[in-house]
């Protein structure tokens, strides 16, 4: 349990050792801008980014089981499989970069991305799969060619957003682990005017943009709902994205809440960035009233876990 009024007495105590070796590590991982495109994305070239081996005592870890193709899986029971282990940061503390609440420097670290840790292993290595739908069965070279989604829900517009621009971050920080977008859909409730929105789209981007200037729904099978497209316009062989920070708690609780229950989504969500609102210092003076006033860091660690244990990648935005 962590008590949300300490949470950076502790991080600056007890977890003062953890924090300092994560972020060594997270030092040596990469700069916050994310990186140019990479530029040996052939295949199998792209089979082995980030093979590193992480701190187990700090950063978390997914394990990943392969069943070889055309490998036979009898009562849920793999054949000649293999475990592979891969690191992502951990869930814990502030659930933001952790100097955020160390140094005095709030503003400086508020925006910074540099703890997140996606890793490129796990975005292309497709006969493997994390989580309790747990099994591939068949040869990879019977599936349909894999497609690479990103459902931006809070999207604001590329040049635009309450954290910084998030759409430039995102096709920048995948492009440096060889993944260029098939199709991006990005749900924005402030109204803008579409010809400002598009003006500043990177031309290569126009052909699979799809841009809705409507708030997204949480009804249940609605086309408005951003959850619907995934179910359905998306495979569990497909690599899916997903970006979740509209600041209205209630509604991203309930898209939360509604991956969770449903098997078809969390199957197919292979990464996923959401920002939850709860009141915490020093969060508190960014988020103000826009927080969950029943909620704690607490939940947020159960929720985040629970995610993750479905097998998808989530970080904290």
């Amino acid at each position: 349990m962590v008590n949300q009024e300490r949470v950076c007495q502790q991080l600056n105590s007890i977890y003062a050792g953890n924090v300092t070796e994560y972020l060594s590590v997270a030092n040596q991982l990469g700069p916050d801008t994310p990186p140019s495109p990479a530029t040996n994305c052939t295949y199998p070239n792209k089979l082995h980014f980030n093979e590193n081996v992480l701190p187990q005592t700090t950063y978390s870890r997914f394990e990943y089981t392969c069943v070889p193709g055309g490998a036979h899986v009898a009562n849920n029971t793999p054949v000649n499989t293999a475990v592979r282990t891969v690191f992502i940061e951990p869930i814990a503390g502030t659930l933001r970069h952790p100097s955020i609440c160390l140094d005095g420097q709030f503003d400086k670290w508020l925006l910074r991305k540099d703890y997140i840790y996606i890793d490129g292993w796990a975005i292309h290595n497709t006969e493997w799969t994390a989580g309790p739908s747990g099994l591939v069965e068949g040869p990879i070279g019977q599936r349909t060619k894999r497609q690479y989604y990103y459902f931006d829900v809070g999207a604001s517009t590329w040049t635009t957003g309450a954290g910084g621009a998030s759409q430039p971050w995102f096709t920048s920080a995948y492009a440096g682990k060889c993944v260029q977008f098939d199709h991006i859909y990005a749900w924005e409730a402030q109204t803008h005017l579409p010809r400002h929105v598009f003006r500043h789209l990177p031309g290569p981007l126009k052909a699979k943009y799809h841009w809705y200037n409507i708030p997204a729904s949480v009804g249940i099978g609605n086309w408005d709902n951003p959850l619907t497209f995934i179910a359905n316009i998306t495979s569990v062989d497909d690599f899916v994205v997903l970006k979740l920070d509209i600041d209205t708690w209630a509604v991203e609780e309930e898209f939360v809440s509604q991956i969770l229950a449903t098997p078809s989504l969390y199957s197919r969500i292979d990464e996923m960035f959401w920002e939850h609102h709860v009141p915490f210092d020093p969060m508190n003076r960014a988020w103000g009233p826009a927080v969950h006033r029943g909620s704690s860091m607490n939940n947020s660690l159960h929720m985040f876990h629970q995610l993750r244990i479905r097998g998808v990648r989530v970080h904290s935005w």
